[in-house]
């Protein structure tokens, strides 16, 4: 039975899980990557990639999400489906309050 303990969730056998990006894997990458997340506790979310001048460049995932370890694949496309240019992107994990950022290299 999970409980709260300040922003950290417990899922007895002593996991805890805080909100963060995790990574992505691989980075850089070429023609996809997974994108590695986790929550804290159940809540909206809302996970962006955005360029180097801080334009969004695609919202992967946006919403109410349960706590735990999270993964969401982008392939290097904008919001409309377009090839994104290569590059350098950043990631926004906003949930609970909190945010949490990363880095990830697309190369073409």
């Amino acid at each position: 039975q999970p409980g709260d303990d300040g922003g950290v969730q417990s899922w007895g056998f002593g996991m805890k899980f805080v909100t963060r990006l995790r990574g992505c894997t691989p980075n850089p990458f070429t023609r996809g990557t997974s994108v590695n997340y986790e929550l804290a506790r159940y809540g909206p979310i809302e996970l962006t990639i955005r360029d180097v001048s801080g334009r969004l460049v695609r919202r992967l995932e946006s919403g109410p999400h349960e706590a735990g370890f999270h993964s969401v694949r982008w392939n290097g496309t904008d919001g409309s489906g377009r090839a994104a240019p290569a590059g350098v992107y950043f990631l926004r994990l906003s949930a609970g309050g909190e945010v949490s950022t990363g880095r990830l290299t697309l190369i073409r």
